[in-house]
């Protein structure tokens, strides 16, 4: 059994991830995008390159979200069920270690401290 109309309901929520990977690649502002919400921006030395690096990271987590939403509709129910919940974590977990091993050291200010949160 397929479900059309709750694949329709993800790949629309997925549209929130696209909406912010474009945000963040196309972003013309002189400073850099937040990753985490209770975190300040870091301090970095390229920030347009830095941008695009973090918009890119998230036009990946959207491709891999639709791809999982592709499962609704033809995988059966234990598919569905594990296969959706234990990709979305895995993606999940994914974003954040590239934001955080590989995005953040290579454009993070040599002079800048860890990232603070707002007060």
């Amino acid at each position: 059994m397929n479900y059309p109309i709750a694949c329709l309901f993800w790949e629309a929520a997925g549209i929130v991830f696209l909406l912010i990977g474009l945000y963040d690649y196309l972003n013309q502002r002189n400073e850099p995008v937040g990753f985490f919400s209770n975190l300040s921006s870091p301090s970095v030395t390229d920030v347009k390159a830095f941008n695009q690096s973090v918009g890119k990271a998230w036009l990946l987590y959207f491709a891999g979200y639709e791809v999982l939403g592709l499962l609704i509709l033809f995988g059966n129910e234990n598919v569905i069920l594990f296969g959706t919940i234990l990709g979305i974590a895995i993606l999940s977990i994914l974003l954040v270690a590239v934001y955080t091993a590989v995005i953040l050291p290579h454009y993070r200010a040599k002079d800048s401290k860890e990232e603070t949160v707002n007060e």
